[in-house]
């Protein structure tokens, strides 16, 4: 799974006139996509999209398998490939996304049911 850590950096200043000043400034690691240190879920883990995938009818929020990281041959953004599942355990999809869109799931994530639409 992935890390979700913080980091906390303290700064203490002697004022002028002679005042310690105290500043903390904490930093959490919500979307580890968005960090340079990219933190890649591990293969055959469920990620969830944090963007809709309209060409597969896939909203916000689907919990799908990662199951490959596809790198970018020209250097540009990584890519993933996703399996979604049904409730009952059926493929209904797989898809490319950017890694970007996906993001791994927390402690305080929680599920639910939406259903998909085939246009």
């Amino acid at each position: 799974l992935c890390g979700d850590g913080g980091v906390s950096i303290v700064v203490k200043v002697v004022s002028e006139v002679g005042l310690l000043i105290s500043l903390t400034f904490i930093f959490r690691l919500s979307d580890p996509f968005t960090v340079p240190t990219k933190t890649m879920p591990n293969l055959y883990t469920e990620v969830a999209l944090n963007r809709d995938v309209p060409e597969a009818n896939l909203r916000c929020g689907t919990i799908a398998m990662f199951i490959e990281h596809l790198i970018h041959p020209q250097g540009g953004e990584d890519g993933a490939i996703l399996e979604v599942f049904s409730a009952t355990g059926e493929t209904l999809a797989v898809v490319t996304v950017p890694l970007s869109s996906i993001e791994c799931l927390r402690a305080d994530d929680v599920l639910s049911v939406q259903r998909l639409v085939i246009a």
